[in-house]
C-alpha cells in the first residue's frame, strides 16, 4: 500500500517556494494546514516536484511520518544525499532516539551523505562526528568529501556557493 500524506501538510511549512517566494519555515498561504493546498491543482513546479521521502520509502519506519517526527526528509543528489529540515518547534528532534542512530547508520561508510537543516543552519553529519555549517543562503550548496590525512581516511564537509566547481549537480 501507497503512503500518503493524510493530515501532514510540515513540507508547506518547511519547504522554500521560490515561485510564491515562500521562504522556509513559513507557512504558505495556500496551505490549509492539517488538510493540504487550497491550489493542488494549480500547485507551483517546484511543489510538484517535491517528493518527501517518507512518502517514497516504504523502508522507512513509520515514526519518521512528518506530522509526527516534526522533520521532512528529502532525496538530493541523485539518492546520495539525505536533507533533514527540522520543524523550528522542535529543533532538536533530530537528535532524538530512534532518529539520530538511524541518521548515523546512513552515514555509515560513506554510504550516504546527511545534511541537517535547522532553520537556516545546516549541519553535516558524517560517518565520524557532526560538522554545524552554519547559516547557509539558498545559495550556498554543502559539500562532503573524503581525503587522506595523517591518520588515514578523513571525511570532510564544508559550506561553498553554487558556482563551486566542486559542487556537482
Amino acid at each position: 500500500m501507497a503512503r500518503e500524506c493524510g493530515g501532514c501538510t510540515l513540507c508547506c511549512k518547511l519547504m522554500v517556494i521560490p515561485e510564491l517566494a515562500k521562504p522556509k519555515d513559513v507557512w504558505c498561504q495556500h496551505c490549509a494546514i492539517g488538510e493540504g493546498c487550497n491550489i493542488y491543482d494549480q500547485r507551483p513546479g517546484s511543489c510538484r516536484d517535491f517528493n518527501c521521502a517518507w512518502l517514497m520509502s516504504e523502508g522507512l519506519p513509520d515514526h519518521w511520518y512528518p506530522a509526527r517526527s516534526k522533520m521532512v526528509l528529502a532525496n538530493e543528489l541523485d539518492g546520495r544525499r539525505i536533507a533533514v529540515h527540522v520543524d523550528l518547534s522542535r529543533p532538536d528532534a533530530w537528535r532524538q532516539a530512534p532518529f539520530y542512530d538511524e541518521l548515523k547508520q546512513l552515514t555509515a561508510g560513506g554510504a550516504r551523505q546527511v545534511v541537517i537543516y535547522v532553520g537556516a543552519r545546516a549541519i553535516a553529519l558524517l560517518p565520524d562526528r557532526e560538522i554545524d555549517l552554519g547559516e547557509c543562503a539558498e545559495t550556498d550548496r554543502i559539500v562532503t568529501y573524503q581525503r587522506v590525512g595523517p591518520n588515514g581516511a578523513e571525511w570532510h564537509a564544508e559550506k561553498v556557493g553554487k558556482d563551486d566547481p566542486r559542487f556537482a549537480n
